[in-house]
């Protein structure tokens, strides 16, 4: 990352920022993964690059999630969502749905988390990310495991 800073490539940043971010969110460390998902989503935005934007917008999602911000969560989620679906990137929509499944989980939504993973399971079938497909699966499984 700072090579990439010190020779002034600055394309590849936001993707080493979103890494960041995401293995933040991982850790609990949600105010700094929040500054680097929003540090990703202002050189992606200067440098008009569309697609690291809609994943910008998707980790701070799931950072927001984290923090229980259930309505600034589905604002970063929904222009994400915007943006990927205006430049036809399914690979990365996929994981936004599958990503805003889980902030309906969370807000215990069970039908607006079940719309989400079938948009993200079809998505995934589209472009034959079987590992996606297992995660969408096993997760829409749980639902019919569950006691009535």
């Amino acid at each position: 990352m700072e090579i990439s800073k010190n020779i002034g490539f600055k394309h590849i940043l936001p993707h080493f920022l979103i890494g960041i971010a995401e293995i933040l969110i991982q850790e609990g460390n949600t105010k700094e993964s929040l500054e680097k998902g929003k540090e990703s989503l202002k050189i992606s935005d200067d440098l008009d690059a569309k697609l690291v934007k809609g994943i910008s917008y998707r980790v701070l999602g799931m950072a927001y999630r984290k923090e229980k911000k259930w309505e600034k969560s589905k604002n970063e989620f929904e222009k994400g969502k915007s943006i990927l679906k205006s430049i036809e990137e399914k690979k990365e929509l996929a994981e936004l749905f599958y990503q805003y499944a889980l902030l309906w989980k969370d807000m215990e939504n069970e039908q607006r988390k079940k719309e989400y993973l079938k948009k993200a399971l079809s998505t995934f079938e589209d472009v034959g990310m079987k590992l996606w497909i297992e995660k969408c699966e096993d997760e829409l499984n749980k639902d019919k495991q569950k006691p009535s």
